[in-house]
């Protein structure tokens, strides 16, 4: 089947990198692998299933609440720390 614009592998792998970045998570070999898969079926939905377009977008979908609840759990660290770190001076003084 011939795609209708041509999907570039490196726009993709660049696109891949950028949306890792964006989200803090670790260039790993998974978490890269299913970004890549993720945004190619999107960038080229003429050559996938209604299927494989579901799951690229359910990935990219749990992949970002996986962040939005890492961050969250991480400002909630960064808030009690702060509220430890008050309470500790206040009984050294």
């Amino acid at each position: 089947m011939t795609l209708s614009t041509p999907v570039n592998p490196v726009e993709i792998a660049r696109i891949a990198l950028k949306r890792l970045s964006e989200r803090a998570l670790p260039p790993t070999p998974e978490n890269y692998t299913q970004f890549y898969n993720a945004i190619l079926t999107i960038k080229a939905p003429e050559s996938k299933t209604a299927s494989e377009m579901q799951v690229a977008w359910q990935v990219l979908y749990k992949l970002d609440d996986a962040v939005d609840g890492a961050s969250l759990l991480t400002e909630c660290l960064l808030e009690n720390l702060a509220d430890s770190s008050q309470v500790f001076e206040q009984k050294t003084r």
